[in-house]
């Protein structure tokens, strides 16, 4: 993807991001600009130049109040996706398409969900304190993202070098006999119950669906207070402690990784604005 289209593809982003937020505003829901999102907004005061996507995020229970009025508050254009709206997405978290638009991912590029330039959008979980509630949380979650992911066609060892390449494809392997035996429904079901079975009680962090289990992991009070950070020329909500969340993130973050790291992170095969 080249300089000019990569930004259109920004700004279409940035549009449905104002459309989130107007929602978001009209039925007092929290949401907070999140991972690469929000490294920009505090290092660029916008994309990271070589960002190919968006991402927000929501506390558990302003998320799933998102989900069930997100189809009828968007515009026409947009499609809200997640697991209910179609039954081919095989993500716990959500996006936001623009239709009429394709962004199509390599290693999903046989999965037969709904296409287009999106923003995600993810809820935040507790995170248990225990390391054996965390073991068997993480245990089933894996299970559970591993089967929709094979059922779906979505083959997340594409684009990897040679070594990486063979050790994911071993992991997944075996997963695609065994998404045989399970039905979707039953499957979604227990994936969902499993995110957020430690939401009663109190703990110190939180989590979101996105990667490994326990991968992305951030303090529960850097997520207290909330200030607004200019993004693109907007201003968007952000958590006041960024400094904790993208330093648990990234390390250094306000360091440029080298130039060979920058660029097409998501391998994407196909685009049309």
């Amino acid at each position: 993807m080249n300089n000019k289209l990569l930004r259109q593809v920004q700004m279409l982003q940035l549009d449905i991001l104002k459309e989130f937020v107007k929602i978001c505003e009209n039925y007092h829901l929290q949401y907070f600009l999140d991972g690469g999102t929000l490294l920009g907004a505090v290092r660029h005061k916008g994309f990271i130049p070589w960002d190919d996507d968006l991402d927000v995020a929501m506390p558990r229970k302003d998320y799933d109040r998102f989900c069930r009025i997100a189809s009828k508050s968007l515009p026409d254009d947009l499609f809200f996706q997640d697991f209910h709206t179609d039954i081919h997405y095989p993500n716990a978290y959500a996006k936001i398409r623009k239709k009429g638009t394709i962004f199509t991912e390599l290693i999903s590029q046989n999965c037969k969900m709904k296409d287009g330039i999106f923003i995600d959008i993810f809820p935040y979980d507790n995170y248990p304190e225990q390391r054996i509630k965390q073991i068997w949380q993480g245990s089933q979650i894996e299970f559970c993202k591993h089967i929709l992911i094979c059922k779906e066609r979505v083959y997340p060892w594409l684009g990897m070098k040679k070594i990486k390449l063979i050790l994911k494809m071993a992991e997944y392997f075996p997963f695609y006999f065994l998404a045989v035996f399970f039905k979707r429904g039953w499957i979604v079901n227990k994936y969902e119950k499993l995110l957020k079975l430690y939401n009663k009680e109190k703990c110190n962090y939180l989590k979101e669906p996105d990667l490994r289990y326990g991968k992305v992991v951030i303090p529960t009070d850097s997520l207290n207070k909330f200030i607004n950070l200019e993004f693109e020329g907007e201003m968007f909500q952000c958590p006041e402690g960024y400094d904790k969340l993208l330093y648990r993130l990234y390390g250094d973050y306000m360091k440029l990784p080298p130039k060979n790291e920058r660029g097409n992170w998501h391998h994407i095969k196909k685009v049309q604005v």
